[in-house]
């Protein structure tokens, strides 16, 4: 509803994301169809709907806003929209603020060919459509803290406990977790907290893993995010977890996944920020399912 002046006002949809051959248009309260910029009058107190049509053409996701403005508006209002496909491979979380961390995981998911979306935990949480849809999220956290609140881990236990797999990355995730929810953390990411900072910032893989063998990992410059000061130690909790990347030179570990026979896919863990490999693609710093996607 306009509670200020009478106006003019234009409204704009603009496209920030999508695939190739992707469109979208609005649709006024008289039924016509908009994908140019469309303007109206608007009396006080007076109001207009408008609803939103996307025609995707494959799997994937589309971020666009409605901007609206008029004379009297010295900024644009801008409402942003997520449209995310139902048939996607992998769902990124981005829940890392206002960061761009989750470009690293896009990019690695574009050299793999799977199909992903993106849902921005800032503008909403998760839902049970979430449940239903997509068995694999990769949920980044970036530096952010408080992160992984009751009601994401409330989400992520009927996610893990439905059968779903897990990635979960953050600077100081596993710190966080055993002082918020440790019995949480040592249910469904297997993970026990050790040291919060080992100082150290090389990585080996394990030999004989499935993922990390070979892997030779330097966490600092390089290409990848350059966002490591506090790198957890950690350790498999229970059966349900084993090492597979551990510090050079030093008794403190960096991950731990499933054990490869693990028939129920659950969560793994580590424990350091996005990262690049120095001998091949790299392995960002989480808590993880075994299958999801390296950045």
């Amino acid at each position: 509803m306009n509670v200020g002046l009478a106006d003019t006002y234009t409204i704009e949809l603009v496209v920030d994301q999508a695939p190739a051959g992707w469109t979208a248009s609005f649709w006024d309260d008289q039924g016509v169809n908009h994908t140019d910029p469309w303007s109206f009058p608007l009396g006080l107190e007076e109001s207009t709907e408008f609803s939103l049509d996307v025609a995707p053409t494959s799997p994937g996701y589309m971020k666009f806003h409605l901007e609206v403005s008029s004379p009297n508006l010295t900024t644009p209002l801008v409402i942003p929209f997520s449209y995310l496909t139902d048939d996607l491979d992998v769902l990124i979380v981005d829940d890392d603020g206002a960061e761009d961390y989750e470009n690293y995981y896009t990019a690695a998911l574009d050299t793999l060919g799977l199909s992903y979306g993106v849902w921005d935990r800032a503008d909403a949480a998760l839902s049970d459509d979430v449940l239903q849809y997509y068995r694999l999220l990769i949920w980044q956290v970036g530096l952010s803290y408080p992160t992984l609140d009751q009601e994401d881990r409330d989400f992520l236990t009927r996610h893990l406990d439905a059968g779903g797999k897990l990635f979960v990355t953050g600077q100081d995730l596993g710190w966080e977790l055993n002082t918020e929810a440790p019995a949480w953390y040592h249910t469904y990411l297997h993970a026990n907290w050790v040291n919060d900072d080992t100082n150290n910032y090389n990585l080996d893989g394990v030999a004989g893993d499935p993922i990390t063998d070979g892997l030779d990992l330097h966490i600092q410059g390089g290409d990848g995010a350059n966002n490591q000061e506090y790198p957890d130690a950690i350790a498999p909790y229970d059966a349900d977890a084993t090492t597979i990347l551990a510090y050079r030179s030093s008794s403190y570990k960096a991950a731990s996944a499933p054990p490869t026979a693990t028939p129920a896919p659950r969560s793994s863990t580590s424990a350091s920020g996005t990262r690049r490999s120095t001998t091949r693609r790299t392995a960002p710093s989480c808590s993880a399912a075994r299958s999801s996607g390296w950045a």
